[in-house]
This record gives C-alpha cells, structure tokens and sequence, in this order.
C-alpha cells in the first residue's frame, strides 16, 4: 500500500457502470380508414392486412438504424382493411396488435471517483459521474404507423437524454 504524495495520487480509486440493452418498445400498424361498416371510427383500432407472401420479418425493413429512420417498415408488405359493405365500407384487418418492435435500445452509464482519508473521522470524495457515456441516441419507435399516411414507418424521436456528465465532491465528517 503506497503513502505519501503516491498514495494520495494512485490510491482509492474506483469505477463502477451499469449497462442496459433491451428490446424496442412494442407498436401497432393502423389503418385510419378501416372499420367504416362499424360507425364512425375509433382512431388507433382498426389494422391493416400483411400483403400476401409477406411476413412480418419482410415488413421491417434492413439496414442500420440510421439508414431506416425514414422507413422502418416496408409499405408494400401492407394491404388496407377489406372491404365488407355493398356501400364500400370496410372491416378489420388481420394484422395484431403490437406485434412490431421499435430499434433496439441501450444505455451505458459509468462513474470514476476518488477518496481521501482526511483525518480518522473525515474523508473526501470526488465523483464523476457519465450518463449515456457513449453518447449513442437511442431511437423511438416509429411516431408514424398509419398505413394511409405518406409518411408510415418513419422514426422522429429519440427517448432518453443525451450524455450527461455530473460531479459531485462530499466531505464526511
């Protein structure tokens, strides 16, 4: 163990982190103007058909993420609810619900901190504490997922805060 100036400068250190990764949030594909034949529409309900031959694995798209913010899922693997009335009114897809998930997200957080012993009954602390060390943004799930909508598919926010970088210094008497 090391005193003096080397002590006081190498000794007591420590490093601590806490790293998530979990899977995206879970979303819905709708069809605005689905369900007509059952009065007037309750936004968010009615959900379009996968195309034929598509699957919902060819419904997402490839690429990174950052190629897919404009298109996340593939518009052409959608078909809109069918028809049901004489009138053109129209019914339910088939499509469930939630069963996209949005990117995957992760987060890493660390903290660098040094103790002095001051006297027997004091000691001081440092602390640097990085959020989102890495600074990676973390993308939401598709804002737009309305078959019907020109924009479906498309990624505009991002959750959570960018890096974030905090110190702290406490004196324990």
């Amino acid at each position: 163990r090391a005193h003096g100036l080397k002590g006081g400068l190498l000794g007591n250190w420590s490093v601590g982190g806490v790293t998530v990764f979990q899977s995206g949030l879970p979303f819905r594909v709708t069809d605005s103007l689905g369900a007509s034949a059952y009065g007037t529409p309750i936004p968010n309900t009615a959900t379009p058909s996968l195309a034929p031959g598509a699957t919902l694995s060819s419904a997402l798209t490839s690429g990174s993420i950052e190629q897919r913010l404009t298109g996340y899922l593939n518009p052409a693997a959608f078909i809109p609810s069918p028809v049901v009335g004489i009138d053109g009114s129209t019914g339910f897809g088939s499509l469930g619900r939630n069963v996209f998930r949005g990117p995957l997200q992760q987060n890493w957080d660390m903290s660098l901190a040094k103790a002095w012993t001051v006297s027997e009954a004091q000691t001081l602390k440092f602390s640097a504490d990085f959020f989102d060390v890495w600074n990676h943004p973390v993308f939401d799930k598709p804002s737009i997922t309305d078959i019907e909508n020109p924009s479906f598919g498309q990624i505009t926010n991002t959750v959570g805060t960018p890096r974030l970088v905090q110190f702290s210094l406490r004196y324990a008497f």
